[in-house]
This record gives structure tokens, sequence and C-alpha cells, in this order.
């Protein structure tokens, strides 16, 4: 309803222009084609205004989603910054509330680049990471934004002359000292070629502060960094959104050195192409500390940090001031110096001069589409007239000039802008913002630091800010005083779950539920435990028989070595022929088998009601939790055994489709183990549909590779599959579940299925059907599968039994 009179406004103009005016607005009426665009234009009308307003609402959902997200990790970003961190928050631009220890982001610029999750998680740790940076070393950082301003001056100049070579006199509003910041006078002047020089080097800057608070970021959360669970998410930000092109070989040099540094550290190995002079610049050596680097050498190995703890600003600006700033600038001042104005148009009456000329010499037609280029470019044509008036009249129109600098500041950067002088020409060439380039808008995450002022205000409140955080947390230990132990005990244990969740990327709520399932087996795993040990403590012997050597008397002679040993008899130097072979036995430990791989196979399927998820539960910890203790006395005890067996887990999930949530330990430290197997834990909460066991029995199938199959077969691995389900295997997948269970059995695994639940006829026959008949449909020996029924607390029994029948067979 609200949306007619909007489209009653819009469509009057567009009948206006279509009709030649007013007066023919009612003749669609009378012409059917008429009427039918006029529907037309109607229906697009409408329809834009809706996308319009759907784009809005999405951008409204993605701010309400995005700051949720960001408000339910802000434990993390205090862990992440050792110390008070600002509250982030989603809003309509880039700026800080310091009396309210806010830092505001753009939401739009994010839901504009389409940013993840985890992407707009990874954005506000780069964000805070600046800030862990001004904190660990402010005062180069401020030392740096002031040589940034001297290094601005003096471009500037630069900028100037070459406006002088080219234009003559230059206007004196471009020269005049204007206040950088209104509301702050006392943050100094700078005139119009210093601004746009301060720009091009502060976008340098940022380039390589976020490559070092990128880095930093990949340190202090893992996640993101190299072999990380997010790694790509960063990866794919650098690739398709911040750089939406890899070719930087049309933008002027400085741009090119700097593009290329940032995009080939956040994307190693992958291209970034830029012209032969700047790859050249890349390349060439620096001699830092006795060793030579490239410029992404330096990037890599001395301006990102190498740990947790980063490094310190003062040490990077002193490597980049030595060896990138001045390979900065010097393309920059190549870069303006081939800089060409470009050729104004001439004057109506000039060119029907010139055309009688080039008439009568023959060239009229070329010189017409020289023009027709140069003229036909987009947006040229007002610009160049208004460089050529310019030029005629500079001190009788610098007031014009300064009315045309202000529409200037009007205007958004990279549109057509009326009346656009030569510094503002310069402005579009080098501007770190201009749209439309390979760059897209620039590869850099805005943050709300503009100035050495700027420092100043966010050191000064960052000090304020940790000030309160530590006398917050001096109060608190007061309070905590009398605390009694079993409380504080609680307290801590609560802290040191939380950094743990924070470090390895485990939900805090699924790591409490885990170890809610842990407590209610408590007893199973006791029983597993002692059954471990006794496997460990009650290791065997085998008697194996080994040669001792050779020697002249023996039990038998080695016809391999009596030929070698030839000659010697040929001779009859029998004294020296030791050809007769002696063996002795020889008590070793028994190592059978290696490996044991168990694999866990849950239903996730929609019939799955919280009773059954909760055994199913139970059932996943009891597996995992108890081989990972029988892999921990393992660890104890190898000092005695000499043991090399060890243990590796995995989980399947199935429905209508299977899904790996927990593959076999990559390299990795034990707590790295803990945590892939808590947060494939958390999957068993998900819906998955079906009940497709066959999407899962196959995928493993398929995972064998022949050498684990023949180690199989050995006994070198004992390989485990333990599937939970509380229904029958659906009809579309039985006959491959069966092909899957026989093709397993054949490889030598060891199989076990449980059914829980409240199942009818039809179910249990579908389920023994699959689990406990053969190819031919005959009935097995040993089943696979049991039949737990409604009694599910009875599960956890029966796979603490199947555990130790099948486990109590090895021997160490």
């Amino acid at each position: 309803m609200s949306m007619e009179k909007p489209l009653e406004k819009m469509e009057q103009p567009e009948r206006e222009l279509r009709d030649g005016g007013a007066e023919h607005a009612e003749a669609p009426q009378d012409n059917p084609t008429g009427q039918a665009a006029l529907e037309l234009g109607h229906r697009l009308a409408d329809d834009g205004v809706f996308e319009m307003a759907e784009a809005q609402a999405e951008k409204e959902r993605f701010k309400q989603r995005g700051q949720k997200l960001i408000d339910g990790n802000k434990f993390n970003f205090e862990l992440f910054a050792e110390s008070a961190a600002p509250r982030f928050r989603l809003s309509d631009n880039f700026y800080m509330l310091f009396e309210k220890k806010e830092v505001h982001m753009n939401a739009d610029w994010f839901a504009d680049r389409k940013f993840s999750d985890q992407q707009l998680l990874w954005a506000t740790y780069h964000e805070l990471a600046h800030f862990y940076d001004f904190a660990n070393d402010h005062k180069a950082i401020l030392k740096k934004f002031e040589q940034m301003r001297e290094s601005a001056r003096e471009t500037g100049a630069t900028l100037a002359e070459k406006y002088t070579q080219l234009r003559g006199e230059i206007p004196a509003d471009l020269l005049a000292q204007k206040t950088i910041d209104a509301e702050h006078p006392e943050r100094g002047t700078m005139n119009r070629f210093e601004q746009i020089a301060y720009g091009i080097h502060h976008e340098f800057l940022n380039i390589m502060d976020d490559a070092y608070v990128n880095s930093l970021v990949a340190k202090r959360k893992p996640a993101y960094g190299e072999n990380g669970r997010h790694e790509d998410e960063v990866k794919r930000l650098y690739r398709e959104q911040l750089f939406r092109e890899s070719d930087f070989s049309v933008l002027p040099r400085h741009k090119q050195f700097a593009y290329a540094l940032l995009r080939r550290e956040m994307l190693p190995g992958e291209a970034s192409v830029v012209s032969e002079e700047v790859e050249a610049v890349l390349r060439e050596k620096h001699r830092v500390l006795g060793k030579e680097y490239t410029a992404e050498e330096l990037v890599r190995e001395l301006l990102t940090a190498r740990n947790a703890r980063g490094t310190r600003a003062g040490t990077r600006y002193e490597i980049i001031e030595k060896t990138l700033a001045p390979m900065f600038k010097e393309l920059l001042n190549k870069d303006i110096a081939d800089w060409q104005f470009p050729k104004a148009p001439e004057t109506p009456e000039a060119q029907e001069s010139q055309k009688e000329k080039s008439d009568e010499s023959g060239e009229g037609e070329q010189n017409q589409g020289e023009q027709d280029t140069q003229t036909g470019k987009e947006g040229e044509g007002k610009q160049h007239e208004s460089d050529q008036e310019e030029n005629k009249q500079h001190n009788a129109n610098e007031e014009k000039n300064a009315d045309s600098e202000e529409k200037h500041d009007e205007q958004k950067d990279g549109q057509e802008k009326p009346g656009t002088s030569f510094a503002e020409n310069i402005h579009d060439m080098f501007n770190p913002e201009k749209k439309g380039e390979p760059g897209g808008d620039g590869p850099v995450i805005p943050f709300p630091v503009q100035s050495p002022e700027d420092i100043k205000d966010i050191v000064e409140q960052f000090e304020k800010w940790q000030k309160e955080w530590q006398d917050a947390q001096h109060k608190e230990q007061e309070a905590r005083t009398e605390e009694p132990a079993e409380s504080r005990e609680k307290r801590l244990k609560e802290l040191r779950d939380k950094a743990w969740c924070e470090r390895y990327e485990v939900d805090y709520k699924t790591l409490k539920r885990y170890e809610e399932a842990e407590r209610k087996i408590k007893p199973y795993l006791a029983a597993l435990d002692a059954l471990w040990q006794r496997i460990i403590y009650g290791s065997s012997r085998e008697v194996m028989t080994q040669s001792a050597g050779h020697f002249k008397e023996g039990e038998e002679l080695d016809i391999d070595e009596a030929v070698r040993e030839f000659s010697k008899i040929l001779s009859g130097e029998l004294d020296k022929v030791r050809v007769m072979r002696r063996d002795e036995s020889v008590r070793e430990m028994v190592y059978r088998p290696e490996l044991i791989r168990a694999r866990f196979v849950g239903d996730a399927s929609g019939s799955m009601n919280a009773q059954r998820r909760e055994i199913l539960e139970q059932a996943f910890v009891l597996i995992f939790s108890s081989l990972r203790r029988f892999e921990t006395y393992l660890n104890l005890t190898r000092g005695k055994t000499k043991s090399k067996l060890t243990v590796d887990t995995e989980a399947w999930v199935f429905g209508s489709e299977a899904e790996r949530v927990k593959p076999f330990r990559a390299r990795g430290d034990h707590q790295r183990e803990r945590a892939s197997i808590i947060r494939s834990f958390g999957a068993l909460q998900e819906d998955h549909g079906d009940t497709r066991d066959d999407k899962a029995l196959s995928a493993i199938v398929a995972s064998l590779t022949p050498e684990e199959v023949q180690k199989i077969k050995s006994e070198k691995i004992m390989e485990l599959v333990f599937e939970l389900t509380d229904g029958g295997t659906h009809a579309q997948g039985v006959a491959a579940a069966k092909e899957a269970l026989a093709e397993l059995e054949r490889k030598g695994v060891i199989m076990r299925a449980f059914q829980i639940g409240t199942t009818d006829e039809s179910e249990q026959a579908t389920f023994d059907h699959v689990w406990n008949t053969d190819r031919d449909d005959a009935p097995l020996r040993e089943k696979r599968g049991e039949v737990v029924g409604a009694e599910i607390k009875n599960l956890i029994p029966a796979l603490t039994r199947a555990l130790a029948e099948y486990l109590s067979r090895v021997e160490l």
C-alpha cells in the first residue's frame, strides 16, 4: 500500500519522456502498442522497486546476523587481545565512539562484498589486530604517520611541479592550505596536491600493515592460518572479493607494486600479473642483517608475524623505510613524470579551419578520426572544455576553479565530474579507492585511522580502557578472596575451557554437552580401562628363530656362502672357510596390530528423536573417549612395552546423504585431535533426512587403499566399523548396503551395528536382512547386527562388550 504513491511519481516522467510530453499522456489508451509499453514500464518499475526493497532487506538481515555473531564472540576477542577489547558494531560507516568504547564498521561495505560469517569474524579479528599493534608500539606508529605527512608534502610538491610544466600557473585554490579536519582545525592543513599524495602514501602503509595484521590473526587464531579450518575462507576473500582480478599491469606502477605484494602474500603460488618493469623491481635483492631478500621475501619473512606475540611496528617500519619505501617512491615518481594531461578538443571555429586545411592536404579524414577517438571517451568532453578554459584564464577564474573544486568534493570517487581540474584528474588516476580498477575499490579493509591525531586518540583511549579493565579485574579478584575452594575451581575451569574452545575453534556449549555424556558413561569407560591395562601389562612374547652367523661347524650348509667362499676352498685354505650356519632362538615382543582404526557411523536421519540422539551421543563418546584413553595408556608405557601400536578414529553421519564429520588424524597434537572429536560430536544434532546408511558404508569401502587392505589382511591394521541406527536401511539403499558390507568383510574389516528405539517388525526385518545375511541372503554364522530395542540404555553395555570382544584380540 505504501508503494503506490512512489510508483505513480515514477510513471509520469516515463510517459512524458516516451510520448513527448504531458499532453500526450492519454495517447497510449488508443494505442495498443503504447498501452503494452506503458504496462511493461509499470511492471519494470514495480520490479525495480521490489528488487531495491529486497536488496535492502537482505542487507538488514546480514547486519542483524553479523551483529549477533560478533556479540557472541566478545569473550574470544578479549582472549585474542589479552586485554579489554572495544565493542564492534555494524552500522553505517567506519568510525569510533570512544565514550561508548565502540568501533563501528560499515555493514553495507561487508554486505556488498558478500562476506560469509567466518569472513566477517576474521575481518573483526583483523581490526582488533590493528589495535593490538597500536598498543604494542604506538610511538612507532605515531612517528610513521607523521613521516607520512612529510612524504605527502614532498610528493605533493612533485605533483604541483608537474602541473606547472604542463599547464603553467597553478590556480591559487589548489595551492591554498585547507584544514584537514573542519571539526579539529588543530590537526593542521594541506593543499590539494598534498591531500592527493597523502592518500597515495596512506594506502601503501595500509597494505603493509594489512599484510602484517593478517599474519598476526593467523598466528593467534590458527583456524584462519595455514592448514586451518577457515584458511580457504580468507583466501577466497582476497581472491574473489578484495582483489576481483589478478592482472594489475594496467594500473600505475606504484599500485602494481603494492597490490602484487599483498595479493602474493595472501594467495601464495597464485599468479598476480604486473608489467615487466615492476616485476623486475619486485625481484631486486635487498640486504638486511647480512641476508638478501626480494620484495616478496621481505614481506613474508621479516614484515609478518613469526609467532603469536607478533613483531613490533618500529622494527617493521625501519625495514620498510630502508627497502620497500624507496622502491615505492621511485615508481610513484615515474608515474607522475609520465602522466600527461589529456589533449583538449579545439573550439568549433578552430575545428572548421583545421578541417579546411586538412581537406586541402588530403588528411581531413585521418584528423577527424583522431578527434572522434579523443572526444568519444566517456565523460572527457566536459572535462577538456573546463581545462581549456582554465588554461586560458587562470587568474580571472580562480573563484570558478574553487567552485569546481567544491563540486568535486561532493562527487563520489570514480564518477563522472563536470569541470574537472588537472589536480582532480591525477586524483582519479592515483586515488586508492578509485572504482573500476582491477583491484575493485581497493584491497584494504577500512580502518578508522587516518592521521597522527587519530593514533593519539586511540592510544589515549586504549590505555584508559586497559586501566578500567585491569581495575575491574582487580576488584573482581578482591571480591573472590573469600571464595570457597570448590566455587573457585569451578570458575577457573570455566575460564580454562572457554580459552581452550577459543583456541581450537570449538563451541563451548558443545564441549559441555560432550563432557556431560562422558560423565554418564563413566562406569563403562572404567570397565574398558581395565581391559586396556590387561592388554598392555599382560604383554605376550613369541619365540623367533634367526641366524646367528656362519661358522666352521654348524647345523646347515649355506650354499650361497659356499659359492662366495669357493676360491678359498679350491686353494685349500679350509681354516678360513666359514660356510656352516647356526640358528638361535630369540624371544621378542609381539606387536599385533600396529594400528587400530575405529569408524563410527551414526544415524542422523529425521526419525532420531531427542532421546535417541542422546544415546547416540553417549555411544559416540564411549568409542572415541575409550580409544583415546587406550592410546594414552600406550603412550605412558611405550618405554616398557616398546610398542608401536597407535589408535585412530573417524566419524560419519548419514541421512539422505553421508558426511564424514571427523577424518582420521592428520599431523597435529593431542589437543587438536580432541577438538576435532568434539566438533564432530556437535554434528550428531543435525537432521540429515532419510536412513541411507549405504551411502556411508559405500564411502568407507571406496576410501580403503590397496595398501591398507593388505595391512588389514595381514593383521597390521585392525579396522573396526560401528554403526548406530534407529531403523532399517531405506529400501532404495538395501542392495547397496549389503554389497558394501560384503566388500568390507572381504577386505577383513570388523563390523557391528546396533538398532535402537521402538521399531516395527518390518524395520527389524530390514535391519536383520542387511546386517545378518550374506550376499545370497543366507544367515551369517556370527551376527553383525544387534537389536537393542526400546530399552536404549542397554546400548552402552552392548557396545562395551563388542569393544572388549574385538580389542581383547590385541597382543603386545
